[in-house]
């Protein structure tokens, strides 16, 4: 996998800056939309943003983005790193609050 300057900023953005982190993921992921690594991370913002604004529709992205890292791993034949899957799981495993209206 080629490093783009796009994705080193993006990884470089994370737990920083989120929201500038996720433009990146999604600047990259319209040029490499197979990049197994940017959608797990990308997952990974979704996912603490998510919780962060307390955004159910977040927190489904990111378990799609862990999704699709995951098949594409899998056509590839690659074993899918454990960071994919265990925050997968966190994703799975993450209820936000209800808001009372």
């Amino acid at each position: 996998m080629k490093l783009t300057s796009t994705f080193v900023r993006a990884i470089a953005c994370m737990g920083n800056d989120n929201e500038q982190a996720l433009r990146l993921y999604d600047e990259e992921l319209k040029n490499n939309p197979n990049n197994y690594t940017a959608l797990g991370y990308r997952g990974k913002v979704k996912l603490d943003l998510a919780k962060e604004k307390n955004n159910k529709k977040l927190l489904k992205e990111s378990k799609i983005d862990f999704e699709k890292a995951i098949a594409v791993m899998k056509q590839k034949k690659y074993l899918f790193p454990n960071m994919i899957s265990n925050n997968y799981d966190k994703a799975l495993n993450t209820t936000l609050k209800s808001h009372k209206k």
